[in-house]
């Protein structure tokens, strides 16, 4: 995932020291969930969406992480998504 510099989980100050780090954060990033929409026969859900930054661009400014979590899905076709609200 990526955002513009500030404005997702790395937080305001987010900058190049915080690569590797895991993002704690609060609302709306801890309470917001990747979730089985499509293919799924129960709600699964997966991880919020605090992430591991991955990178930080300066011009323009972005930031950019990344998450893990699994789930064991048998023979079937199937869709992860969130609905992000601010």
């Amino acid at each position: 995932m990526n955002f513009d510099l500030g404005t997702g989980p790395c937080g305001s100050g987010c900058s190049a020291t915080d690569i590797g780090s895991k993002t704690v954060t609060g609302r709306p990033f801890s309470d917001t969930y990747w979730t089985c929409s499509v293919g799924c026969l129960n709600n699964v859900t997966g991880s919020d969406l605090n992430y591991v930054v991955t990178a930080v661009g300066d011009s323009p400014g972005w930031e950019q992480g990344e998450n893990i979590f699994q789930q064991i899905m048998a023979d079937t076709m199937f869709t992860m998504s969130y609905v992000f609200h601010e």
